[in-house]
């Protein structure tokens, strides 16, 4: 089985090393990133094989897999981004303009509604830090502080928990971060709220990656979702004193369907660069990456 994820990755390997040539900025962390899930799968495999006859290898092969996966998952988050920066880009193409309240702190249509799905996502991840608090602390050892347990002897299945909770969270406080910036660029610092939270949220992915979950995070956790209830509320208010004070009709762009239809042109070959990633993947995984392709689908 590990041997099959080898060649898996090396599908995914040569996949991201295409895009990477295509978009400068993702090369090096693809290509760091990469050689340490090469070095790692590989060996993990050492350990493996070496495990029949000596029992010890067996947490170090673990060990190896587990940071394999971190990798993985920097990755996964990086194709996150990009697919966000994507949908940002598109939502500013010709025929999509929209007439702003002046001064209103550069918030955009809509972000209410993005607050309210953040929400919704941190609600649900707060319930499974939680429960994976509880299930490290009943896998602690009398005396072991938090973060101290052996990788080893942790279960795949758990590791990949937190990994995927790590990924979520982090997802969510980079969304966080570009509202934020969002909102600061007229100087008015009407996101500092934001990245108040956004730091808030970097901290809980700090936790997940140190497997540290403590009474501590979920008092974060609790803070957050606070915060996060009173800036959509602050939010939809900003939005219903934008759509009063703004003119209908005006200021709206005109489509230019030589450079629309360039754009979709770009969009079919990357979805054609990308379509070669294996179809085994992780359902997370796998659904971050058909939700990237659906941008391709969609005008």
């Amino acid at each position: 089985q590990q041997k099959k994820l080898r060649d898996d990755a090396r599908l995914v390997e040569d996949s991201l090393f295409a895009l990477s040539k295509r978009v400068p900025q993702l090369q090096a962390l693809v290509n760091r990133e990469m050689n340490l899930v090469n070095e790692n799968m590989d060996q993990a495999l050492g350990h493996l094989a070496e495990a029949r006859a000596n029992a010890t290898e067996r947490p170090r092969a673990a060990d190896r897999q587990q940071r394999a996966m971190t990798s993985l998952n920097n990755l996964a988050l990086m194709l996150d981004e990009a697919l966000q920066q994507m949908q940002q880009q598109a939502s500013g193409m010709p025929g999509t303009g929209n007439c702003n309240k002046p001064g209103g702190g550069g918030s955009s249509p809509g972000n209410s509604k993005k607050m309210q799905k953040i929400r919704s996502q941190q609600e649900a991840l707060g319930k499974q830090l939680e429960e994976m608090r509880k299930a490290l602390e009943k896998g602690r050892k009398p005396g072991e502080k938090p973060g101290q347990q052996n990788p080893g002897g942790m279960g795949a299945g758990m590791s990949e928990q937190l990994a995927k909770l790590a990924a979520q969270q982090a997802a969510l406080r980079q969304e966080m971060q570009r509202m934020a910036q969002e909102l600061n660029k007229d100087g008015s610092g009407s996101g500092n709220g934001l990245q108040k939270l956004a730091d808030q949220m970097e901290q809980n992915e700090k936790d997940l990656v140190n497997r540290n979950l403590t009474q501590e995070s979920i008092r974060r956790q609790q803070d957050i979702m606070t915060r996060l209830l009173e800036a959509e509320k602050a939010e939809r208010e900003r939005e219903l004193d934008n759509k009063r004070e703004s003119t209908p009709g005006q200021d709206r762009d005109h489509p230019d369907p030589a450079r629309f239809f360039n754009y979709q042109r770009d969009k079919m070959r990357e979805a054609e660069l990308l379509r070669t990633v294996p179809p085994g993947l992780k359902p997370y995984y796998k659904a971050r990456v058909d939700q990237y392709f659906d941008t391709f689908d969609r005008p």
